[in-house]
C-alpha cells in the first residue's frame, strides 16, 4: 500500500484567545490480490460412518475442514484501488478569566469511496438493479482521484 499525505497545522495567540486550525490531504494506492481461489466445504467429515450424507457443510466449515481447496486463476490485470481522504478544523481557546477557559470548534472530514484505476471493480445498486462501475458516471468522486 502506498499512502501519499500533505498536512499543515497552524496555531495563533492573540489576547485571551488562542486558535488552532488544521487540513489534511490523504491518497492511498493499494494493489490488490489476483486469483482468490475457492473453498468448498461439503458434509464428509462431520457425517457418521454408517449413513452417509448424515454431516453438514457447516459443520466442516466450523471444524475447519474444506473438502475442495483450489488456488484460483489468475486475473489478466490485478486490482489497483485508489481512494482520498481530506480533513480540516479550527478551533479557538478563549480564556474568559483565570478560572474558566471556553473550547468551541468545528471539523470536517470526507472519505471517499475506493475506486479501481481501470475500473475492474464493480458495484450492485439495489434500487436500479444494476452493477455501476466506481468512478463513471458519478459526481462523488473527487478530481485528485479522476484519471
Amino acid at each position: 500500500m502506498q499512502t501519499q499525505q500533505l498536512d499543515d497545522n497552524l496555531s495563533w495567540t492573540h489576547g485571551h484567545h488562542s486558535i488552532k486550525w488544521a487540513w489534511i490531504r490523504k491518497s492511498l494506492f493499494e494493489v490488490l490480490l489476483d486469483g482468490l481461489g475457492q473453498t468448498i466445504f461439503g458434509s464428509a467429515f462431520s457425517s457418521s460412518s454408517d449413513t452417509a450424507n448424515s454431516g453438514l457443510p457447516l459443520a466442516d466449515f466450523l471444524m475447519g475442514y474444506p473438502m475442495v481447496e483450489s488456488p484460483g486463476s489468475s486475473t489478466l490485470q490485478k486490482g489497483r484501488q485508489r481512494e482520498a481522504y481530506f480533513g480540516a478544523y479550527v478551533q479557538d481557546d478563549w480564556k474568559l478569566s483565570y478560572k474558566l477557559t471556553l473550547n468551541a470548534g468545528v471539523r470536517y472530514e470526507l472519505y471517499t469511496q475506493p475506486i479501481d484505476q481501470n475500473n475492474l471493480g464493480s458495484l450492485f445498486d439495489i434500487t436500479t438493479g444494476n452493477f455501476a462501475l466506481p468512478g463513471q458516471g458519478s459526481t462523488a468522486v473527487p478530481w485528485c482521484m479522476r484519471s
